[in-house]
């Protein structure tokens, strides 16, 4: 069991980094760029939004498991 919520652990950590550095990265663009940038946000909100209707269940799904492994690991006594 404490195998399972390691490598539950570990896919979480691998999205929360993955959604750090697109953060970063758009910030970066902002800094440095920033007229470009604000001006391509509207395509990029409609790619959001394309994706928020392919990927949003799974989101939900996975938002999910993190509750659920919060709640195993509060109760699994060290």
């Amino acid at each position: 069991q404490v195998q399972d919520v390691g490598s539950a652990v570990a896919k979480l950590d691998a999205v929360l980094v993955c959604v750090a550095l697109l953060a970063i990265a758009f910030v970066c663009l902002l800094i440095f760029n920033r007229n470009d940038t604000l001006s391509s946000l509207v395509p990029l909100a409609t790619i959001v939004l394309g994706f928020s209707f392919l990927f949003g269940n799974s989101a939900a799904i996975l938002f999910e498991s993190v509750r659920k492994i919060e709640i195993t690991c509060v109760r699994v006594p060290s």
